[in-house]
């Protein structure tokens, strides 16, 4: 059902602080934990930067790997 909305456009999951309209409510937790309550909740082992995504810190980490060869 959910990837149906891709096609539909159906946005039911409502931010109550912005209005932001999102298909899945995973994606509007996701919303409200880093853009309103700024929440980065993944930290960087190395350098201790964080960050709102884990896609986000392992692209960090990658530049890391390319200092050190």
């Amino acid at each position: 059902m959910l990837h149906v909305r891709v096609h539909t456009k159906e946005k039911p999951h409502v931010c109550k602080i912005c209005g932001k309209r999102y298909s899945q409510r995973g994606t509007l937790t996701l919303h409200i934990r880093t853009v309103h309550n700024k929440e980065k909740p993944y930290r960087c082992t190395i350098c201790s930067k964080r960050f709102v995504a884990k896609v986000l810190l392992n692209s960090h980490l990658k530049l890391h790997s390319k200092k050190s060869v």
